[in-house]
């Protein structure tokens, strides 16, 4: 095997580990909440997925693109690791034992736990820039080997409460963090120390604005529809990360490669292509899964969770389509397709999340969706196509 083959397996099963160590806590959390309470980890998870796009969009991809010689700047922001542990267990212990406001000590936990989430991926980000896949793949799968550690727990002590939800979060995004938090502690203290690639604010703002306002778009309709919605479109969510992990290694894959290739539509089919056949080989996996085993996996939240199936094939079938698109725009420069197309796919989703609002039904939120990123990624590949 060469050594670019190696790389591509090596971050497939990386990411692998990411979003596996995603989908086991959000079983622990569909297994141990109610419905509702379900549907309210559905709204603290996408806040968090929200800031992790203005840091993928601000820095991230920047650093995939541009690479970094060394380190110092990267770290900066590592010093506040040992107040993200904090953040995340005292509140919801403090709930938990003393009975204390539940909506705020939960919203400051999911800050501290937040936190954690991003700097897992821009750590791992930071590793594969330096050729230090293996040490990647060793935090991810800690990551993942922790999580399915406490899912194991849950089975055969069946723990309930939001408790147990923060603990699992913390501790394996914590514990898995430890060696690159040695990392930034050594940097700090190299005098010769250079600087990584610079934050784009023009990105992390377009992230800001498009991506991370999609990321809530669910957010936005759950007064309407209420939170069993809430709770079945996590399950949805959670039940397709796999294939977000699919979507998450084309990016660390993909966009270097990309980078150093000619521009051409051609380079786009086969991925293109084969992510079609991926979502709805996995989509009817999913379904039937759900259909015998669903009241296992998601607790109270599997019925509100198979009405949704289907419209979550679509949804990322239609993102990944558009992904590759975006992928070999950022690669070849075209920033102002790029934010045209996003502009595209927040107002389609406007439309359908107003639909939803005023028809109370979900439908209406998944075509826009689906419309908008159909839309965009043609814009894309209409840009590509002309150059």
């Amino acid at each position: 095997m060469n050594s670019g083959k190696k790389h591509a397996l090596i971050s497939i099963l990386d990411v692998g580990f990411g979003s596996g160590t995603t989908m086991v806590v959000s079983i622990i959390a569909a297994r141990a909440l109610e419905v509702e309470a379900f549907g309210m980890f559905g709204i603290l998870f996408a806040f968090t997925t929200a800031v992790q796009s203005v840091v993928q969009g601000g820095y991230i991809d920047v650093l995939l693109r541009d690479g970094v010689s060394n380190a110092r700047s990267f770290w900066s922001a590592d010093r506040f690791f040992p107040i993200a542990v904090i953040l995340g267990l005292v509140p919801v212990l403090a709930d938990n034992y003393l009975e204390l406001d539940f909506p705020l000590f939960a919203f400051i936990s999911a800050s501290g736990c937040a936190f954690l989430f991003v700097r897992y991926s821009w750590v791992r980000a930071f590793y594969h820039t330096q050729g230090r896949v293996i040490a990647s793949v060793s935090a991810s799968c800690s990551l993942f080997v922790i999580a399915a550690t406490f899912l194991a727990i849950s089975f055969v002590f069946n723990y309930r409460g939001w408790v147990i939800v923060a603990i699992v979060s913390v501790v394996a995004y914590g514990l898995s963090g430890l060696a690159s938090y040695v990392d930034s502690f050594r940097s700090s203290r190299n005098s010769d120390a250079g600087h990584g690639p610079t934050w784009r604010w023009d990105y992390a703002v377009e992230s800001a604005i498009l991506v991370g306002s999609m990321q809530m778009s669910s957010i936005f309709i759950t007064p309407a529809l209420g939170l069993q919605f809430s709770a079945g479109y996590r399950g949805g969510a959670m039940l397709y990360g796999p294939l977000s992990m699919v979507f998450s290694a084309l990016r660390l894959v993909l966009l270097p490669k990309l980078s150093l290739s000619s521009n051409s539509l051609r380079s786009l089919f086969v991925p293109s292509i084969s992510i079609i056949g991926l979502v709805f080989a996995w989509g009817g996996i999913v379904f039937y899964g759900v259909v015998f085993f669903g009241s296992e996996i998601l607790g109270d939240s599997a019925q509100t969770t198979q009405s949704l199936m289907v419209w979550f094939a679509l949804s990322y079938a239609s993102q990944g389509l558009y992904l590759v698109m975006f992928l070999a725009g950022r690669a070849w420069f075209l920033d102002a397709a790029i934010r045209w197309g996003r502009a595209t796919q927040l107002i389609l989703l406007l439309v359908g999340v107003l639909g939803s609002i005023f028809l109370v039904t979900p439908e209406p939120y998944f075509l826009g969706t689906i419309v908008g990123n159909i839309a965009a990624g043609a814009m894309l590949a209409y840009k590509v196509w002309r150059i």
